[in-house]
């Protein structure tokens, strides 16, 4: 199983000094991805677990001040990144167009990408959330080899249950995750893992874990307790 921590914006050197410190010092028996804020990534470079990045750009590099390539990631280590995750989005006003940029230049320096794609409450609402999935897997996979999809992650993460304390339940998950895993076979003839992500903690953890066909879990709030995370880990 797949569990990756997304600090986003949070943590001082001084915390991610010590946060790192106690996440070297134990063997997991799942594969650990820790996102860091983008400052950070020098700082994780244990071997008992992957590093992530929370961005990258689009572009292989020149002047393009503020961003960070691919290649800049892959020289620290970097295994994974994040594309599209609903806060870059909505910050950075990114297109599906874009985030396809991103996924084809992380592949192309050896970076798993890991999609994030969700539904607001209101198209869950609408019946309109298999619609709105489909559509960002269409266009952020496209001109994608059968090669290359094999290698990207999805990450389903319902807008709605983003830091909001409500999570569906596993019946609604299980049945999104398997939309989105039949959908890809269907167009790519391939098949890729997928997560589940949104306010996900250690009591929770248990619960969602039973769900079959979830490959692993992105972590937001909770990955920032880093007692909490070996406890969950321990389950």
């Amino acid at each position: 199983m797949l569990i990756v921590l997304n600090h986003k914006m949070n943590l001082t050197k001084e915390e991610v000094v010590a946060y790192e410190k106690i996440i070297r010092e134990k063997t997991y028996d799942d594969t650990l991805v820790v996102c860091p804020s983008i400052a950070y990534l020098p700082y994780f470079q244990g071997e008992n677990y992957k590093l992530g990045s929370q961005i990258v750009s689009q572009y292989d590099g020149g002047s393009h001040t503020g961003e960070v390539s691919a290649k800049q990631l892959r020289s620290l280590n970097v295994s994974h990144c994040l594309v599209g995750h609903s806060e870059t989005r909505k910050d950075h006003n990114e297109t599906e167009l874009e985030l396809n940029k991103k996924i084809k230049v992380l592949l192309k320096n050896g970076i798993i990408p890991i999609l994030c794609i969700g539904e607001t409450q209101e198209e869950r609402d609408q019946n309109k959330a298999e619609d709105v999935l489909t559509r960002d897997l269409r266009n952020c996979l496209r001109e994608l080899s059968k090669e290359e999809i094999s290698k990207v992650i999805v990450a389903y993460e319902p807008i709605w249950a983003i830091g909001s304390g409500n999570v569906p339940s596993n019946e609604t998950i299980e049945q999104t995750v398997s939309m989105i895993k039949t959908f890809i076979e269907e167009q790519y003839q391939e098949s890729v893992k997928v997560l589940y992500g949104g306010s996900i903690n250690k009591h929770n953890y248990t619960i969602l874990k039973t769900i079959f066909n979830v490959d692993g879990f992105l972590i937001g709030g909770f990955g920032l307790d880093v007692q909490g995370i070996q406890e969950m880990l321990e389950i």
